[in-house]
């Protein structure tokens, strides 16, 4: 999808990290930015700091856990700059660094309801009118960790909530073109950026906390390839937009990491064939 000035993008998680990236890079290009966020200071203070440059941009106080409050946020929207060309499902947080038996039922809920179900809340504030007008670009934020999951583990409810991204996203994109429309989607699988999401836990709702020591926070780790700036990566998945790419990669060398990742569950399927003898037949994925 071609990016141009006066086209109107949506970007959630927009006051810090990724999402603050995106703003500034699509606010750069001369597109109108709804820059979607709790609200509070920082979502304020990113779009003044935008606006003295004189681009148009709309903060919006939402919750992406909520579809209520997306939709809210999706009428904000058309009333400010009309139909919305690109929809960036970026907003996400970190749970606790614990073994997958010992994360709790809040820490699931918490990162689910933000990093899986506010893509879904998203899609369904905004894309039923990209449908509508046969145009438009969705790219939702997942993580490398949803093709290969971090070697020291610890952090099951991202990661799931991540592979949960990508595979919606491959669904949003066969229901798309069933249904004859012209939207198009992306999903990125960024590895180590330098945000402040190791600082999720004080998002947390109060009515997801959990009484005792602090919530363990995840080491950091070393991937072996590139680390990179919000600012880096955001401007490469807009060029992955653009060049309509499905996947995009933003760390340069995290291809290595994919391959592996996916490499080796099609070996362990592979075994488990010759082990069962179940005959193949032409794929129907798409």
């Amino acid at each position: 999808m071609r990016l141009r000035a006066g086209m109107c993008a949506v970007v959630t998680g927009a006051a810090s990290g990724i999402g603050r990236g995106l703003a500034t890079v699509l606010a750069d290009r001369g597109l109108n930015v709804v820059a979607v966020d709790l609200p509070g200071p920082a979502l304020e203070g990113v779009a003044a700091v935008l606006g003295d440059t004189g681009a148009r941009v709309l903060p919006v106080g939402a919750d992406v856990r909520l579809r209520a409050s997306m939709q809210d946020a999706a009428r904000a929207a058309a009333d400010a700059f009309g139909p919305v060309d690109l929809l960036c499902n970026n907003a996400g947080v970190v749970g606790p660094y614990r073994p997958v038996w010992e994360q709790r039922d809040e820490d699931w809920a918490w990162v689910h309801s933000v990093d899986l179900l506010g893509v879904v809340h998203g899609i369904s504030a905004f894309v039923p009118a990209m449908v509508e007008r046969g145009r438009g670009h969705v790219v939702n934020t997942a993580s490398m960790e949803a093709l290969c999951p971090i070697p020291i583990g610890g952090n099951a409810p991202y990661a799931a909530a991540k592979a949960g991204v990508l595979a919606l996203s491959r669904t949003l994109r066969t229901d798309l073109r069933r249904a004859g429309a012209e939207v198009g989607v992306s999903v990125a699988a960024p590895g180590p950026v330098a945000t402040a999401i190791r600082d999720s836990e004080r998002r947390r709702p109060d009515e997801l906390r959990v009484a005792g020591e602090p919530a363990p926070v995840l080491p950091p780790v070393d991937f072996g390839y590139e680390r990179i700036t919000a600012d880096v990566a955001a401007a490469r998945i807009v060029e992955g937009v653009e060049d309509d790419r499905f996947l995009v990669l933003p760390n340069r060398g995290s291809e290595a990491d994919a391959r592996a990742g996916l490499t080796q569950l099609l070996d362990e399927a592979e075994a488990e064939l010759e082990i069962t003898g179940t005959e193949g037949r032409e794929s129907s994925c798409s």
